[in-house]
């Protein structure tokens, strides 16, 4: 029998589900600094997490970006916010 490269719906699916376990761990990374933490009603600190950020950031440079330089590419500035600490996945620190 011969061995056969994956289908392209394999390869695809591979990848995906490889891309959501990294986005996956990304969120479960403890952030050192915290920069906006929540007091939760019992009164715990919850801490901003990796996913957490990214999000805020990206709503946060799109906006400011449409506002001031609307002439710039809103797509790659929320690609660039979305991607900004992936590194920290690999390396489990922010």
């Amino acid at each position: 029998m011969l061995d056969r490269a994956p289908s392209p719906v394999t390869a695809v699916t591979d990848t995906l589900i490889h891309l959501a376990e990294l986005a996956l761990r990304f969120g479960r990374i403890d952030r050192t600094a915290c920069y906006h933490p929540v007091l939760s009603k019992d009164g715990r600190l919850i801490k901003e997490s990796d996913t957490d950020h990214t999000v805020m950031l990206g709503w946060l440079a799109c906006a400011l970006a449409t506002r001031f330089w609307p002439e710039l590419d809103q797509g790659l500035i929320a690609q660039l916010a979305l991607v900004h600490d992936a590194p920290e996945v690999t390396s489990g620190r922010s």
